[in-house]
C-alpha cells in the first residue's frame, strides 16, 4: 500500500473490529462516515444537546454577583440607550407606536443576533477540553451554544408584553394588531435563527484556527445590526438606500415582526422568504464545512 492509498482520516470515524483472523489476531477496519450519517448521529443525540444547553445556561452568570438579574439589566440598559440616542438625539420617529415599545419589539431579535453570534462563534473554542475528552459528535456542542442568547431573548419577550399591558392601561390603546398577520412572527424568527446558526457553522470552526475571526466579528456585528432597520423604521431610511437595506438578510426578520405586531413596515414582509432561503443555504453549506473540518481543528487546538 502506498501513501496515496491511505484514506484521509477526516472521511472515517469510529473504527470497529472486523471478524478475527485467528484466535489471537483482530483487524481494525475504519467505518466510512458520510455527511448524512454524521448528521443523523448528531440528531440522534438530542438529549445530549439539551443537557449541554442547561449546563451552558447555568454557568453563564455563575461568577457574577448580580447573577440572573443580568437577564433584566442588560436589555433594560439597551432599551434606555437606544431610546436616548435614536429617538431623543437623532430624532427618529416611530409613528403612532411609543418608541420604547418599538425598541422592545426588536430587542429579542437584536439580542439573539448579537449574543448568539458571540456564543456560537466561540462555543467550540470554549468547550475544547470537554469535546476532546468526551467521545461524542461535536454538532450537539455547537447547537447548545445558542441557549444563553435564546434565554435572554425570551426574557425580553416577556418584558415586551408587560410593556404592552402598561401602555394599554396608561394610554387606553392596545398597540398590537390582533390580526392573521401575527403568524409572520414564526418565519421571521426562524429566518433570523437560521442565519445566525448558518454563519456560525463557519465562524465556530475558523475561530479554532485563528482568534482573528472573533476580533473581526466584534466590529462586523454592530455594522450589520445598525445597517438593518431594527432600531428605526424602514421609512427612516433614505429612498436611495432602502432597497440595499432590504437586501441585508437580517433586515426582513425585524421588519416582518414589526409588521405582524404593529402593521408597519409592510414592504419588509415580502423579503422574509428571501432571508429564509439564505438561512437554509448557509446551513447546508455550513454543515458540510463543519463536518469536514471540526475533527481536525478541534483535536489540533
Amino acid at each position: 500500500m502506498t501513501a496515496n492509498d491511505i484514506p484521509d482520516e477526516g472521511h472515517f470515524q469510529n473504527p470497529v473490529p472486523a471478524a478475527p483472523v485467528d484466535e489471537n489476531t483482530w483487524v481494525l477496519l475504519p467505518r466510512r462516515s458520510g455527511f448524512f450519517s454524521q448528521l443523523w448521529g448528531a440528531l440522534s443525540r438530542w438529549k445530549l444537546t439539551f443537557y449541554l444547553m442547561q449546563l451552558t445556561i447555568l454557568t453563564v452568570y455563575q461568577k457574577a454577583i448580580l447573577s440572573w438579574l443580568w437577564l433584566i439589566i442588560r436589555p433594560f440598559i439597551m432599551a434606555i440607550g437606544a431610546t436616548f440616542v435614536i429617538r431623543d438625539v437623532i430624532g427618529v420617529d416611530s409613528g403612532d407606536i411609543p418608541y420604547p415599545l418599538f425598541v422592545l419589539a426588536s430587542l429579542p431579535g437584536l439580542i439573539l443576533f448579537q449574543r448568539g453570534m458571540a456564543w456560537c462563534t466561540r462555543g467550540l473554542d470554549r468547550n475544547t477540553r470537554i469535546i476532546q475528552v468526551l467521545n461524542c459528535p461535536r454538532l450537539p456542542v455547537y447547537w447548545s451554544t445558542i441557549a444563553p442568547a435564546a434565554v435572554e431573548a425570551f426574557v425580553v419577550v416577556i418584558c415586551f408584553f408587560l410593556a404592552v399591558g402598561y401602555y394599554y392601561f396608561h394610554d387606553g390603546v392596545l398597540y398590537i394588531k390582533l390580526t392573521i398577520d401575527l403568524w409572520l412572527i414564526i418565519p421571521s424568527a426562524l429566518a433570523l435563527l437560521l442565519i445566525i446558526k448558518g454563519v456560525c457553522l463557519f465562524t465556530s470552526i475558523l475561530q479554532l484556527y485563528a482568534m482573528d475571526v472573533w476580533f473581526t466579528l466584534r466590529y462586523v456585528i454592530p455594522i450589520a445590526m445598525f445597517s438593518a432597520p431594527a432600531l428605526y423604521p424602514l421609512s427612516a431610511v433614505p429612498e436611495a438606500y432602502r432597497e440595499a437595506a432590504l437586501l441585508n438578510p437580517i433586515s426582513a426578520p425585524f421588519l416582518g415582526i414589526r409588521y405582524a405586531l404593529f402593521g408597519m413596515d409592510a414592504a419588509g414582509a415580502d423579503y422574509i422568504f428571501y432571508s429564509l432561503g439564505i438561512g437554509v443555504i448557509l446551513n447546508i453549506l455550513g454543515l458540510m464545512f463543519f463536518l469536514r473540518w471540526e475533527a481536525y481543528l478541534v483535536d489540533a487546538s
